[in-house]
């Protein structure tokens, strides 16, 4: 362990590589050190090297945010020579470093995936429904940063880093800024932001450029969504490999071909968060009601009762099953059916109980919705086999597993299609919707 630098501070630090824990740029970096005997980050800015009014700004985000859970916290800020030192909450791991290792390390307490981007969610909701609006404008994996907490074996997530966010004036849900503020990350930016720097011939750091852009909560939307597929797949990044991104963002040349079976149904929430039109992008607050954070039970359940309320007619609803079966193609193989997609236990009981009709009409998705219901409503009847329900399990979390590796989008297409009802008092589904519409568009 190096000297501690003003030890009679209340922030110090050391400067050996072992203490770093990250650079910036304009020479920033951060070490762990010490604040009134409580090990913290130490966020060390070059005073020369930066505006201090936006140090300031970024230490006033901080104090006005660091109540939620999954920001990071402030502690203190010092002027220490040449430099302005921040005492920040210490996280153990960036996103990065998370995915990285594929949350993989006896150390950690285990969290899944969709937790970690349910907490990033979470975060920069928080800031969006600040008034005034706080925009972070710099979202990526190296500032989501993970608190582990061993005495409740538990991880939190963590935004962090608001050196270039920006608050909206009071009222407003977009501005118009010059283009020295319109910078991010490459590989991470958002299209319009590429655009408007590509058109001025702006690099981030030229502040000098007058050149009007409008940025909105939009912006960190689409990196979000980058964030998403980042974490969804390990590592993959939609626009591809670095050298890349820029370009691939700019025509819109994404792929989303690298998720896992499970996650393939989340496709359209992430082309909609990563949509070239910034109005088809959904506000953190909707996301946060995606069914991409439902539990097991919850997907079953819906099911459920989009089945039930398919049995009572009406126009409206037969425009739903109309759009459903439009997709069916996702469903069936190269049969035109999705029978054999099914377990043989399941096969057999089904053949056993019905008879040659237990194979009509099993190119409709409706059928297979119905019967996800009806097997979960039957699974403990004395005529299902114990091999079945070994095969299929018992439990709503069990079926859900079971389903979902067969049949990956049945959620997600059937949650789209049924949108038109969701204000229907009829149909009883407006608990699984919230204001924003989903689209289909297109799937690749």
């Amino acid at each position: 362990m190096g000297n501690f630098l003003q030890p009679s501070r209340k922030i110090t630090y050391s400067e050996t590589n072992a203490d770093v824990l990250g650079e910036g740029s304009n020479g920033t970096k951060v070490y762990r050190g010490k604040w009134e005997n409580q090990t913290v980050a130490v966020k060390r800015i070059v005073c020369e090297q930066t505006d201090m009014e936006n140090i300031q700004k970024e230490i006033n985000i901080l104090i006005k945010c660091d109540s939620h859970k999954n920001v990071v916290r402030y502690f203190d800020k010092e002027v220490q020579g040449d430099f302005i030192v921040l005492a920040l909450e210490l996280c153990e791991f960036t996103l990065e470093k998370w995915v990285e290792i594929k949350g993989a390390s006896e150390d950690l307490p285990k969290i899944s995936r969709i937790k970690i981007l349910e907490g990033a969610t979470e975060g920069i909701n928080y800031l969006h429904s600040q008034s005034p609006i706080i925009i972070h404008r710099d979202i990526k994996p190296q500032n989501i940063l993970l608190r582990v907490d061993k005495t409740i074996d538990e991880i939190t997530v963590k935004i962090s880093d608001f050196g270039i966010c920006k608050i909206l004036p009071e009222g407003r849900s977009c501005q118009t800024i010059t283009g020295g503020s319109a910078a991010g990350t490459d590989g991470w930016m958002a299209p319009e932001i590429l655009r408007f720097l590509k058109e001025t011939g702006a690099e981030p750091s030229q502040s000098e450029i007058q050149e009007k852009f409008v940025m909105t909560k939009s912006t960190d939307i689409f990196s979000l969504g980058c964030v998403f597929y980042y974490v969804l797949t390990w590592g993959n990044h939609p626009y591809g490999v670095p050298l890349l991104r820029n370009g691939n963002i700019l025509v819109n040349k994404s792929i989303f071909d690298k998720l896992d079976i499970e996650h393939k149904g989340f496709t359209w929430l992430l082309k909609a968060m990563t949509s070239k039109d910034i109005e088809k992008r959904p506000p953190s607050s909707e996301i946060l009601k995606h069914h991409i954070f439902w539990s097991k039970e919850e997907n079953i359940n819906f099911l459920e009762d989009i089945s039930n309320s398919s049995e009572t007619h009406s126009v409206r609803l037969e425009n739903c099953i109309t759009s459903l079966e439009a997709r069916d193609k996702l469903f069936q193989d190269e049969s035109g059916s999705w029978w054999m997609q099914l377990c043989p236990d399941l096969r057999t009981h089904l053949t056993k109980k019905f008879g040659p009709k237990a194979q009509e009409n099993k190119s409709t998705v409706m059928k297979l919705i119905r019967l996800i219901r009806n097997m979960h409503n039957h699974i403990l009847g004395k005529d299902v086999s114990s091999e079945l329900k070994m095969s299929m399990g018992v439990s709503k979390s069990d079926m859900y597993d079971y389903w979902i590796t067969r049949f990956p989008y049945i959620v997600t297409v059937t949650w789209i299609a049924f949108q038109p009802l969701k204000k229907h008092a009829n149909y009883a589904l407006g608990k699984y919707y919230s204001d924003f519409n989903f689209e289909f568009g297109s799937f690749k």
